[in-house]
């Protein structure tokens, strides 16, 4: 009888796949605040609670990858960096159409944004994990030891 595959609980491909959906989602989030902005004229008296909103669903999308990847530093700037990568180049895509988004920042601009903001989370949780494992390291060795 041949033995049966092991499943993963990790897929192989879960940073790739988080990286896409990230970036899927906050550019369909734009996309959706850009109309809105545009095309919906009665929405302009509460336009600075629209951006709000808009900001925050950015913030918690862009979330997602550290979410997930918080203890795997190296999967968790390959996603954030690939979500950035396409939102980045959705924003570069609408500032053809809306010059005012050029105004502001281009798409590489966003990129970058978006990239130091998840290398600075990434080194943390680097930093993070390499304290946690000298400590628990320091405090299994102690603890094996009887006290005198």
């Amino acid at each position: 009888m041949p033995a049966s595959p092991q499943l993963s609980i990790r897929p192989r491909h879960a940073a790739l796949h988080t990286g896409v959906y990230a970036g899927v989602a906050l550019s369909v989030i734009f996309v959706a605040w850009l109309f809105v902005a545009n095309r919906i004229p009665a929405l302009e008296q509460v336009a600075l609670e629209r951006n709000l909103v808009a900001a925050v669903l950015l913030a918690v999308v862009a979330l997602f990858p550290v979410a997930r990847f918080l203890r795997d530093p190296a999967r968790l700037w390959a996603s954030s960096l690939l979500g950035w990568a396409i939102f980045s180049l959705t924003y570069w895509l609408l500032s053809l159409f809306y010059e005012g988004l050029r105004e502001h920042f281009s798409g590489f601009q966003i990129f970058v944004l978006g990239g130091v903001a998840n290398m600075m989370v990434g080194t943390v949780d680097w930093l993070g994990n390499m304290i946690w494992r000298a400590w628990t390291a320091a405090h299994s060795e102690h603890g094996h030891h009887p006290v005198n």
